[in-house]
């Protein structure tokens, strides 16, 4: 390969013979040179070239712009001036107002340099020196990624004496750095790293904050690129809280675990508490050869520790491990699950355990046209609740159905179904009286039927109207007090919404059934304008003979009207066969530019017959609560969001408030929240509570 000095007396020589000021050559054979400028001269006797005006220099993928340009062939350095560009392979642009440069541009010394990172953060130095293509060294440095505003400081930058730029590494290093604030320093640092804006994530300290009233250090472990563990001390002044995340994305998945511990105190009434206290959530999710298989791992402690220093109100936590095989609508389904129950009633040794469960499902088609189906569902648990009982049960069900669509517009669906269940009991009850191991069965055919006759019209085209009737018949084997020996598992209770209205069984589980003959009715309507959309539904559900259904002639509603998506209102409720309220929910919401409101309010009656099923006692056999929340954007950049709940039942109750103040700019992000908490359960321990949380996002470090 020819020297780049070599080059340019050979590119002299070319300039002058041809009087051009636009030139190219290869130095070698896979390389390119151009020259551009509006004047370019050759010295013969001090073998120098100089250029001046609109100077551009390509070489290979190095680009150089400059207002003028002076080259000392002999030394085979090259000097810039002016407004210099320096464009390298990577894309990367260092600019300056003086440059000496060796190498084919490679190394270079810059005066008064500045680089733009590719995310627009900038770096500034009084001078900057590149030894090689992935290192730059600065001197007097400032770092910002923040917008930079003449004769304004940007809102935080980090000015270090000596800062080094890796890009194989993807690294900024400083040395002696000064972390500011409107230009005010606030905190110093012998030494600090952090990674370039377009680097993978990097080990490291992450910016602290406080979170309800303790301080969280948060410490980062990049050990792989699909591998990273976070690990966050949580100190207040009774105790500390370690919490991690630890996150694996493998070849056919993905999994994560999050966990705490701590060494608590006792508090006075906290009977179920313990002095090492814990948490964990794992969740793993994995695909090979058309399955789906991973797990869900969920537990606690104690009953108090995830209320009192998490702000969860989960009544029980659910673990499970799965695996599905799904081909359109043909399934099957392997899973297990356990649970840990949060209420005061619940006992360890009397969480359930079910495994397996399998559930099957095939859908044969009986016609070209897919109108008239055969599907086979198979559901299958075994259910063990300590030693004392231990349950099997099998639920087969046969379907046959058609759907008809007239030459009118009428929608039919049409089936008939069987489904046989059968149980397996056992018991290690010594009591004398007490079975010990037995079988039943039941059957229970039926005939479903659900017409729909949807009806869409334009008014004055203007306005579009939909009106849709709905109607269901079902009718199977009335209710035998025999049943009740059934009800050993699903909760016997459901809550009836125009959402199941039309459901063949209302219940969630298989114990529990609708009996007998029902019929539903109901009908949707809407009207659709320019800026407004109206909705409503009405419906009401029917037994016959059943002395099992908890409402025999219930009434469900629900309406709602959006107003240009700036005002939205809601009411949805369900009433028995006299019209007297079961649960109503009223609700608005507002949206401006500014300001979001959202108010609702909700109650339920008589408890006892339609919603308790856990033994939880109401002194009032009902509940009435008002929720309101409101978000304000009081600049751009400042927003206030506030929340409270009352309990209105007998008298006015607070429940929870809080206020969250957001304050986000282009590299920063501040958030102070406060909460508190005024439900308490003595009998495991919740306690009242409240929290103060704050914490700052910095872009590049943690935003």
């Amino acid at each position: 390969m020819q020297s780049f000095g070599n080059f340019l007396l050979v590119l002299i020589i070319f300039c002058t013979a041809q009087n051009s000021y636009a030139v190219g050559l290869k130095v070698a054979e896979n390389d390119l040179v151009t020259l551009k400028a509006d004047l370019i001269k050759y010295d013969d006797n001090s073998e120098t070239l100089a250029a001046n005006g609109n100077v551009y220099v390509s070489m290979g993928p190095y680009i150089l712009r400059a207002d003028s340009l002076y080259y000392d062939i002999k030394k085979e350095v090259l000097f810039a001036e002016g407004n210099i560009r320096i464009k390298d392979e990577q894309g990367i642009i260092a600019t300056g107002q003086r440059a000496v440069l060796k190498d084919k541009l490679k190394k270079a010394l810059i005066d008064e340099f500045l680089l733009k990172l590719p995310d627009d953060s900038l770096v500034m130095a009084a001078y900057g020196t590149r030894n090689d293509k992935n290192k730059f060294g600065l001197y007097k440095a400032v770092f910002s990624p923040c917008k930079v505003y003449c004769a304004n400081k940007p809102i935080w930058q980090m000015r270090a004496k000596d800062t080094d730029i890796d890009y194989e590494k993807q690294r900024i290093t400083y040395k002696n750095m000064f972390f500011e604030v409107f230009g005010l320093p606030v905190a110093y640092f012998p030494y600090f790293f952090h990674p370039t804006p377009a680097a993978d994530a990097k080990s490291g300290l992450l910016i602290p904050e406080i979170a309800r009233s303790k301080f969280v250090l948060p410490i980062y472990f990049r050990a792989k690129p699909n591998l990273d563990l976070t690990v966050s001390p949580h100190i207040s002044k009774s105790h500390t809280i370690f919490h991690g995340e630890l996150r694996h994305l493998i070849q056919y998945g993905s999994y994560e675990v999050k966990g705490s511990y701590s060494h608590h105190p006792y508090y006075k009434g906290e009977k179920h508490s313990k002095p090492h206290r814990y948490t964990i959530f794992a969740n793993g999710n994995f695909h090979k050869d058309k399955i789906d298989y991973g797990f869900n791992l969920n537990r606690a402690s104690d009953k108090a520790y995830l209320v009192n220093d998490f702000e969860n109100y989960a009544s029980y936590l659910e673990s499970k491990v799965y695996a599905n095989k799904v081909d359109k609508t043909d399934y099957l389904s392997l899973e297990g699950y356990s649970f840990q129950g949060f209420r005061a009633s619940d006992k360890k040794n009397k969480a359930p355990i079910v495994f397996p469960r399998v559930r099957v499902q095939k859908v044969i088609a009986i016609d070209e046209e897919e109108t008239t189906l055969f599907r086979l569902k198979n559901n299958s648990i075994v259910y063990n609740e300590d030693y004392e009982r231990q349950l099997a049960r099998n639920a087969l069900e046969l379907t046959l159905s058609k759907k008809i669509i007239t030459s009118n517009g009428h929608l039919f669906n049409l089936a008939l179904a069987n489904r046989s269940d059968s149980y397996w009991y056992s018991s290690n009850n010594f009591s004398p009286n007490t079975e010990k191991e037995k079988v039943w069965a039941r059957n229970i055919p039926e005939f479903h039927a659900k017409w729909r006759y949807p009806l869409v019209r334009d008014i004055f085209g203007a306005v579009t109207a939909k009106i849709e009737p709905i109607a269901t018949a079902f009718i199977g084997k009335n209710y035998n007090k025999d049943f009740e020996k059934f009800a050993l598992i699903d909760i016997s209770k459901y809550e009836l919404s125009e959402y199941n209205l039309f459901s063949p069984n209302k219940f969630s589980g298989i114990d529990y059934h609708d009996y007998g003959k029902r019929f539903s009715y109901g009908i949707n309507g809407s009207l659709l304008f320019e800026q407004y959309y109206l909705d409503v539904f009405l419906g009401q559900l029917i037994y016959q003979n059943n002395i099992n259904a908890k409402g025999n002639k219930d009434y469900v509603g629900s309406s709602s009207i959006d107003i240009a998506n700036n005002l939205k209102l809601y009411y949805r409720f369900r009433k028995d066969k006299k019209l007297n309220p079961i649960r109503d929910e009223v609700g608005v919401t507002t949206n401006s530019k500014k300001l979001t409101t959202t108010l609702s309010f909700s109650k339920l009656n008589n408890i006892s017959k339609y919603y308790s099923d856990d033994g939880l006692v109401f002194p009032e056999n009902k509940v009435s609560q008002i929720s309101l929340s409101v978000g304000y954007q009081i600049f751009e950049s400042l927003k206030v969001d506030t929340g409270t709940q009352f309990d209105i039942t007998k008298k006015t109750r607070l429940l929870n408030r809080s206020i969250q103040v957001t304050y986000i700019m282009d590299c920063v992000s501040i958030t102070g929240r406060f909460y508190d908490n005024f439900t308490h359960d003595k009998s495991r321990g919740v306690k009242k509570n409240s929290s103060k949380t704050f914490a700052i996002g910095l872009k590049v470090l943690n935003m």
